[in-house]
């Protein structure tokens, strides 16, 4: 009998390209460890598995140390390229030349290895690694050596640097861009005043025509105040999201009039405003849908307000709200909220103050909760609300949770953050949100009081699957079953009174029975985690107990 011969497909599968672009994407990993180690090895198998291994390895850096190491070939020995930043310690100019001309196959590898990366992340660049970095380019050509990266985070305390622009193609998608002014030495002679920053010019000057397809853009860091970017900002035609952290870039009426009308396809945009009491005429957005503000009461409710900003489809919005106390400025800004254009389609609110001093002082007034946010709970289509109210003293009581419990009905995630006085609710108030929330999958609450006796509702799970026996199918059934699926309570479990955690427990699993229970610690402060922990052990122990049909 003679010996059949092998089945082809394995080795059809080994030398197919798409086959194994699809197989290496498996161990990508932007963190050294096995993922990439293995990658690393792939490139050595054969020469087939070579450049699909080399292009998931070489595609996402954390920085660009791993291609200068390869660019250094054999001049330096591997515990040299680990311990010293060789850049530091060679004339780049000079290096770069040598390994050209006497290394042609090591700088057509290295070029080949840099096309295959499309994101660097976060790194600082010093003034040897940007002299490493021109010098790359100018023997390339002066064309840059990264023409596939469509993610750049871009760092570095150089003031009239313009290195960027030689990097950025127009394959470059997201940019976060932070200059810092470096701290002169005692007694250094400054070549500019402190504050100038017309050297920062430039460079964002240049940044549209070097990267005209840019869709996101984070600005960071202690250069480019307002006067820099917005004049220039306006060469992005195409960006998406805007993400103005520097604190020196406060926008303004007219600064945000010429924003929204210069990018017609900005979704996103997150700001600090100033001087918004009084804007003289809204700045409308059709393409907004996200929104992340910061500044002082009367400035938010001047922003919100028909003559501050005009965005009709605005459906995500967070408020970080300034001052050192909440005043009556707090609660305009809320009403202005609640009457705004967008309100109909807002779906998404995350709303913070700061934090207020403690001790309580003697003559604190406890508001009640819905009283103070009664405003925003006209909004009836809300689905994911995040409330930190920290700058003030509030009474939470059980009508309070059941009146936002009817008033957001939508909800799909909630978070209450608020001062844990000795004005809280029982953790009956669960209660609520489990027959008003019928989408609820996320609660969090800073801190509930836990009664000395619970009034167990009927474990909901037994319910269906005796139901699902008789009359239907369990898949049908477990549609009315609450899809809670976690639940924070903070600082409820922060107590040296005894808790019975056997009768949490039953409460809990009777209202949320698709509650995830997890068997590790959370790595959360192990006197909040210890009590609802054992919560957790006692629930896992009834649904074990259910599923094995035993009578509880």
């Amino acid at each position: 009998m003679t010996a059949q011969p092998t089945s082809s497909s394995t080795q059809t599968a080994l030398y197919n390209y798409d086959i194994l672009a699809y197989i290496f994407n498996a161990f990508e990993s932007r963190t050294r460890g096995s993922g990439r180690t293995a990658l690393a090895a792939c490139t050595l198998v054969c020469q087939t598995w070579t450049e699909p291994a080399s292009r998931v390895l070489w595609r996402k850096l954390d920085s660009l140390h791993p291609l200068w190491a390869l660019l250094a070939g054999r001049y330096f020995p591997p515990s040299a390229k680990r311990l010293t930043e060789f850049w530091t310690i060679v004339e780049p100019e000079e290096f770069v030349k040598e390994i050209v001309v006497k290394e042609p196959g090591l700088w057509k590898r290295f070029l080949k290895q840099a096309s295959h990366i499309r994101e660097i992340g976060t790194a600082s660049y010093g003034e040897a690694e940007l002299a490493l970095i021109r010098s790359i380019v100018h023997h390339n050509g002066g064309v840059t050596f990264l023409p596939s990266l469509n993610i750049l985070a871009w760092r570095h305390a150089i003031t009239t640097d313009m290195t960027l622009l030689m990097v950025a193609s127009p394959s470059l998608r997201s940019l976060e861009l932070s200059t810092a002014r470096s701290i002169p030495r005692p007694n250094a002679i400054m070549s500019t005043p402190p504050n100038d920053y017309t050297p920062s010019e430039p460079l964002f000057a240049g940044l549209p025509a070097a990267a005209p397809y840019l869709r996101r853009l984070v600005i960071s860091g202690r250069q480019l105040p307002s006067t820099i970017v917005y004049p220039h900002v306006v060469g992005f035609t195409r960006l998406r999201e805007l993400y103005l952290y520097n604190d020196l870039c406060t926008v303004r009426p007219a600064d945000l009039y010429l924003i929204l009308k210069a990018l017609p396809d900005l979704e996103l945009l997150s700001m600090q405003v100033k001087d918004f009491s009084n804007p003289p005429r809204a700045a409308s957005s059709t393409s907004l849908r996200e929104l992340r503000v910061n500044g002082t009461p009367a400035d938010l409710a001047g922003l919100l307000s028909p003559s501050g900003i005009d965005a009709p489809f605005l459906t995500s919005l967070s408020l970080n709200i300034g001052g050192e106390a909440y005043t009556a400025s707090h609660q305009h800004c809320l009403e202005a909220l609640a009457l705004a254009n967008f309100a109909p389609t807002l779906r998404t609110l995350v709303l913070a103050t700061v934090v207020c001093d403690w001790p309580i002082p003697a003559d604190a007034s406890f508001e009640h909760y819905t009283t103070l946010i009664g405003p925003l709970m006209r909004l009836a289509q809300l689905e994911d609300v995040e409330l930190r109210v920290l700058d003030t003293w509030l009474n939470l009581a059980d009508e309070d949770v059941l009146a936002v419990a009817r008033a957001w009905r939508r909800l799909r995630r909630l978070v209450l953050s608020y001062i844990p006085t000795d004005s809280v609710p029982d953790m009956t108030v669960l209660r609520h949100f489990a027959a008003l929330c019928p989408d609820l999958r996320e609660l969090v609450l800073t801190k509930v009081r836990i009664p000395q006796v619970f009034d167990v509702p009927a474990p909901a799970v037994a319910e269906i699957i005796t139901t699902a026996r008789s009359t239907k199918t369990i898949a049908e059934s477990e549609k009315a079953v609450h899809p809670l699926r976690k639940l924070d309570l903070r600082l409820t479990f922060a107590t040296r009174d005894p808790i019975n955690t056997l009768e949490v427990a039953r409460f809990i699993d009777a209202l949320f029975p698709r509650l995830e229970v997890s068997a590790t610690r959370s790595g959360r402060i192990t006197v909040f985690t210890a009590p609802w922990e054992k919560i957790e052990a006692e629930i896992r122990k009834m649904r074990t107990r259910r599923s094995l049909g035993v009578q509880m």
